[in-house]
């Protein structure tokens, strides 16, 4: 089914929001500017700030309720679905509390602090009928899916690396006070916020034409951690073989100028059993997870990139795969309104893409942070 097929059935879902962080602001704008989401709630520790964040986000409190109380917030039969921007410490304690009030929820990564915290966040969520998926936003962008449509044409033979970047310079606010620094909000550091997009990446690249096709091991080293531990610059190789020949090598930093780019090395449709794999094609994309310019978001196909004139100069063919304007981050809430109102319908798997990429994405990061504590020695990744 095409996307409009699935959304002209979907429900409108009434949203609510759990916390008065920074990062609510842009989602919730992504929930008014989606077809299928309301938002009708929102909630922070006290009345007064639930109160002033709805003023502050230009909302009406006659359309926006304001709850002093998560629980308050969760008690009320005129919500139906939540948004996590909690820290990452508290995700199992909310995502229990949620989905035994009955919400669907969509949470901020990276999603739990250890595979043992994810499966039971699965757990309860399947015990009480209600659907999970994390907020990466670029998944939902037509140019991923065009991506995924790329790697699975024949002429794409194989994806043999992917090499990707994700940092911003934090400011000395930001390391002062911001959770994403603190062991006590989210000990995973840049790893979880941003590594988590360059791994989700490159799952989706390896996996596009094969879904088979995931990491069994890898390793990682932090050049940077913060005074209690938490990791702010980091690289890692994840290998999609066990001869580490197949390989995502990425970094993630805080402390660094923005970068979001790929670059995904494919070995075309000319190989042939015994036979070398020569890789001869290039994907390439500088800004993936937040595009510059959402009415022009794209990625270049480059073929049979060489040197050429006593290497004086490049020689190759460059097909540019432009897309027209789509707000990803509300394109994802309507595609999780997809996914209750198939759940509605009977579908007890209605969630079932969007858990096995955070279960993929959770045990890479796992694996990486163990790697991490370890000296940077191989670790396998377990599932």
């Amino acid at each position: 089914e095409s996307f409009l097929e699935v959304m002209a059935a979907c429900d409108t879902i009434r949203f609510g929001i759990l916390g008065c962080a920074n990062i609510a602001r842009k989602n919730i704008l992504a929930i008014r500017h989606s077809e299928h989401c309301k938002l009708v709630a929102i909630a922070s520790r006290s009345l007064d700030k639930a109160q002033a964040f709805i003023d502050s986000n230009f909302l009406s409190q006659s359309d926006v309720t304001a709850y002093g109380s998560y629980e308050e917030l969760l008690a009320s039969s005129a919500v139906d679905a939540v948004y996590l921007p909690l820290p990452t410490t508290t995700h199992l304690e909310w995502v229990t509390k949620a989905a035994e009030a009955g919400k669907h929820i969509v949470i901020e990564k990276p999603v739990a602090v250890n595979m043992d915290e994810l499966n039971a966040m699965f757990a309860v969520c399947a015990k009480n009928g209600v659907n999970l998926m994390d907020g990466v936003m670029f998944m939902h962008h037509t140019r991923t899916k065009a991506l995924q449509k790329t790697l699975q044409d024949p002429r794409f033979f194989k994806v043999q690396r992917v090499v990707s970047s994700f940092s911003f310079n934090g400011d000395a606010n930001f390391f002062k006070n911001n959770i994403r620094v603190q062991s006590s909000g989210d000990p995973l550091g840049a790893l979880g916020d941003l590594g988590w997009y360059c791994i989700r990446l490159g799952l989706l690249a390896f996996g596009s034409a094969n879904p088979a096709r995931v990491p069994v091991a890898c390793t990682a080293l932090c050049t940077h951690y913060s005074p209690d531990g938490v990791p702010l610059e980091v690289e890692a190789r994840v290998a999609f073989d066990k001869d580490w020949r197949n390989v995502l090598v990425f970094d993630c930093s805080f402390t660094t100028p923005l970068r979001q780019r790929y670059e995904i090395v494919v070995v075309g449709s000319g190989y042939a059993p015994g036979v070398p794999q020569i890789a001869d094609k290039l994907i390439t994309c500088d800004d993936f997870v937040i595009p510059r310019n959402p009415s022009s978001a794209h990625f270049v196909i480059e073929t049979g990139p060489n040197l050429s004139d006593v290497a004086s100069r490049v020689t190759s063919i460059l097909e540019p795969s432009s897309h027209d304007h789509c707000v990803q981050e509300a394109r994802m809430f309507d595609e999780f309104a997809a996914t209750i109102t198939r759940r509605r319908a009977g579908d007890a798997d209605a969630d079932a893409e969007w858990r096995r990429w955070t279960l993929l994405t959770q045990a890479v990061t796992s694996a990486c942070m163990a790697s991490l504590r370890d000296g940077s020695k191989p670790v396998d990744v377990v599932y």
